[in-house]
Formats: C-alpha cells, sequence, structure tokens
C-alpha cells in the first residue's frame, strides 16, 4: 500500500475537522482503502464489511473534530474500525489478550497510549504482521516495533 505523505495527510484532517465537506471527501479517498482492508482483515468481504466500512465514516466524521493532533488520525481512526468490528463480531473487550510482557483485557490495551495501543491490537490480538501494520498505520517498520516496544 503507497504510504501517504504525513503532511499532507494532515493538512486535509485539519481541513476536515472544521466542516469543509469537500476535505471530507479527499480524507475518505484518501484513507477508504486502509480501513476498508483492515474491516476485511476482521470480517471478511462481504455485506458486513461494508456495513462496518459505513457505520466507521460515519463515527469518524462525527467525532473528527475531537481529534486534538492531526498527526494521529491513522491509529486514531484504525481505533474506530477497531470498535465497530468488535461491535459487529459481539467481542467484549474484557477478553484476555498474550503480549510479550503478560496478558492484559482489550480494554487495557485499549487505555495504552493511542498509536501504542493500535499496534499492540494489531500485533498481539490479531496476529499481524510488522509490514501490515505499517502499511495500515502509514508507517514504517522501525517505528512499529519502537511504539510496541514502548508499549
Amino acid at each position: 500500500m503507497e504510504r501517504l505523505d504525513q503532511s499532507y495527510l494532515a493538512n486535509i484532517v485539519t481541513k476536515a475537522s472544521s466542516g469543509s465537506s469537500n476535505a471530507l471527501a479527499e480524507l475518505y479517498t484518501a484513507c477508504c482503502q486502509r480501513h476498508y482492508s483492515y474491516i476485511v482483515f476482521m470480517l471478511g468481504e462481504g455485506d458486513e464489511a461494508r456495513a462496518a466500512l459505513e457505520k466507521t465514516y460515519t463515527q469518524i466524521f462525527s467525532s473528527l473534530p475531537s481529534l486534538h493532533k492531526a498527526a494521529l488520525f491513522m491509529p486514531w481512526s484504525m481505533r474506530i474500525v477497531f470498535r465497530c468490528c468488535m461491535e459487529q463480531k459481539n467481542i467484549e473487550m474484557d477478553r484476555q489478550v498474550e503480549t510479550r510482557s503478560g496478558t492484559f483485557s482489550i480494554s487495557q490495551l485499549l487505555s495504552m497510549p493511542l498509536t501504542e495501543s493500535q499496534m499492540a491490537i494489531m500485533r498481539y490480538l490479531q496476529k499481524m504482521s510488522f509490514k501490515d501494520i505499517a502499511d495500515l498505520l502509514n508507517t514504517d517498520i522501525p517505528s512499529v516495533r519502537r511504539y510496541l516496544k514502548s508499549a
């Protein structure tokens, strides 16, 4: 997956946060494939995935003004994707996850800092590769390793 320019992404997130419908459309176009790939990873292809994508973007667009750092858009939005899929699959947040540091519930992982939390969920709960995590979160593999180590 081609990497998005961080300053471009931050710029459209900022414009979309202020209510620009053109920026919302541009943000959707820039990020939809990443979000949909993550949804398909969690739910598979089909109507359930399309419904989760619609719900995800409804929540992203309504919650966007609460995002205080545009640079955190990708992990923030992937957390929304994750929660929508968890609700769709009726998975409880007290489910236990094995990590390198021990066993934690999903809700404990979600209480960590945003980027570390989302990467830990993708790596330890969903068993995603470093490359897949980097692609979905628009970062590089060394950053994924660093964030996971700090998590």
